[in-house]
C-alpha cells in the first residue's frame, strides 16, 4: 500500500500478513472511513452513541467514558482518540458530545487535553459549556458545572447521517 501525505510525498507500507480472509481490503476501507472522517470534521455515529449521556446519571456516564480508551492499545480501543478531539473541537457537535469527548480523553493524554480545553473554551459561545471545558482543563468535573453546561444546550434531534 501507497500513502500520499499532505506534503505529497509517498509512503510504502508493507502489509505481507494482510493476505487472509481480506484484510488488505478490510484495511483500506477502515483507512478510507478515518480518512471521511477527519475530511469532514463530524463523528461518526458510533462515537456519537458511545459519547452520548442519554438518560444516564452524570456519575455513570463519566465512568463509562472513561472506560472508552482503557480498553488495552488503540488496536481494541472503540473509538479513535483523533476522533474525540474533532468532536471537543468542533462547535457543530452538541455540548454533550463535546464533553463527553473531553471526559473520555483525561486519562489518555492529559497535557494535551488541558491545551485543547482551553482552545475549545476560548473559542465557545456558550458560556456555561465555556465554564466546564475551564473546569475540566483545570482537572475537575464537578457533577453541577457539567449539568449546567448540559442544561444550557437543549436537546436537539440529529438527522440520520449527522
Amino acid at each position: 500500500m501507497t500513502f500520499v501525505l499532505r506534503d505529497g510525498t509517498s509512503v510504502r507500507a508493507r502489509g505481507r500478513h494482510l493476505l487472509l480472509d481480506g484484510q488488505a481490503t478490510a484495511v483500506a476501507e477502515r483507512l478510507e472511513e478515518a480518512k471521511k472522517v477527519h475530511l469532514s470534521g463530524r463523528a461518526t455515529e458510533e462515537a456519537r452513541l458511545l459519547l452520548a449521556r442519554g438518560s444516564r446519571p452524570v456519575g455513570e456516564w463519566r465512568t463509562a467514558l472513561r472506560k472508552l480508551l482503557e480498553q488495552g492499545d488503540y488496536r481494541e480501543s472503540p473509538l479513535d482518540p483523533h476522533e474525540l478531539y474533532q468532536v471537543l473541537s468542533s462547535p457543530e457537535e452538541p455540548a454533550e458530545l463535546r464533553l463527553g469527548a473531553a471526559l473520555a480523553l483525561r486519562e489518555r493524554d492529559p497535557t494535551e487535553v488541558k491545551r485543547r480545553l482551553r482552545v475549545a473554551a476560548d473559542a465557545c459561545a456558550n458560556p456555561r459549556l465555556r465554564v466546564a471545558f475551564e473546569a475540566l482543563a483545570r482537572g475537575k468535573d464537578e457533577e453541577e458545572v457539567l449539568m449546567a453546561a448540559l442544561e444550557a444546550e437543549p436537546r436537539r434531534e440529529r438527522a440520520p447521517g449527522r
